[in-house]
């Protein structure tokens, strides 16, 4: 397997397989190129949010994943991290990448200070998480617009 390389999302993965690799998740329209660029600036900028990606040595996205911080009142202000839009390439799947995407991200929630991460996923992906470190809690409510 080639080489691959856990890192920060950047302006230009746009260009490089990012909404191929999240639209393998759900529907994923293509962010224009400097819309995109503005989405990763603030992102930086803002510390609320981290999205990562895995690479391949050409710079092809073949995973990524986020995490979300929430300040919670009910916990005197501790932080909770929310982990969104898990994917890996179905080429990709056996190379234990959604698993490094997780930890990465778990690594991340720890040094943010969250007392605690969470994530919403298909009951079917439930023993990929589970192996993650994850256990089930309670259930997932929606209500899209």
């Amino acid at each position: 397997m080639a080489e691959i390389r856990i890192r920060a999302v950047e302006a230009e993965d746009g260009d490089n397989g990012f909404f191929k690799i999240l639209s393998q998740l759900t529907h994923a329209p293509v962010v224009p190129r400097a819309k995109f660029a503005e989405l990763v600036r603030k992102e930086r900028a803002d510390g609320s949010r981290t999205t990562i990606v895995a690479v391949t040595a050409e710079g092809s996205v073949v995973a990524t994943g986020a995490v979300m911080m929430e300040h919670k009142y009910i916990r005197g202000g501790g932080i909770c991290g929310h982990i969104e839009d898990i994917v890996v390439d179905s080429e990709f799947r056996k190379a234990q990448l959604g698993k490094k995407i997780i930890s990465k991200l778990v690594e991340i929630s720890r040094e943010k200070g969250c007392y605690k991460v969470i994530l919403d996923c298909a009951e079917d992906n439930a023993p990929f998480y589970e192996k993650c470190g994850f256990e089930k809690k309670e259930c997932q409510m929606a209500l899209y617009f």
